[in-house]
């Protein structure tokens, strides 16, 4: 799956500015937690009805259960926990290993945030089209 990020050098810092250590933490933490809705979903189908007719689900039961990755809508976005920023403190000299490792931390946090699953269940009568029992004109 591609994730295209939205930060932009406007984000960091404008030309000829000093990049600083909460700029990038509050810049790359916001921008992370944009995407905690893409995560495990799990989709269930279940026919509820006894069946009893010819439609597309005439026995009663679960028809679709499964899960997998899935970018949600932002209702389920997830809080990112504390994430460590040993060396990327304010009024310090960012070495690149320092930034690496705190890249990795987010990664982490994305990583076990979007292992948590959303079950989704959808409860149906018997057929896919109620019109058989259910309307007033029937199938044609």
């Amino acid at each position: 799956m591609a994730v295209i990020l939205g930060i932009t050098d406007a984000d960091i810092g404008e030309k000829g500015d000093t990049i600083t250590a909460s700029t990038i933490r509050t810049t790359l933490e916001t921008e992370s937690a944009l995407y905690t809705n893409v995560r495990q979903q799990r989709a269930i189908l279940n026919v509820t009805g006894g069946g009893g007719n010819t439609g597309s689900r005439p026995t009663a039961g679960v028809v679709f259960d499964t899960t997998n990755i899935a970018q949600l809508r932002g209702t389920v976005r997830q809080t990112l926990g504390t994430i460590p920023s040993t060396g990327i403190a304010d009024n310090q000299v960012i070495d690149d290993s320092a930034l690496e490792t705190y890249f990795t931390a987010i990664k982490d946090e994305w990583s076990t945030l979007s292992a948590n699953v959303v079950t989704d269940q959808v409860d149906v009568c018997h057929a896919s089209c109620h019109s058989s029992c259910h309307g007033s004109r029937g199938r044609r």
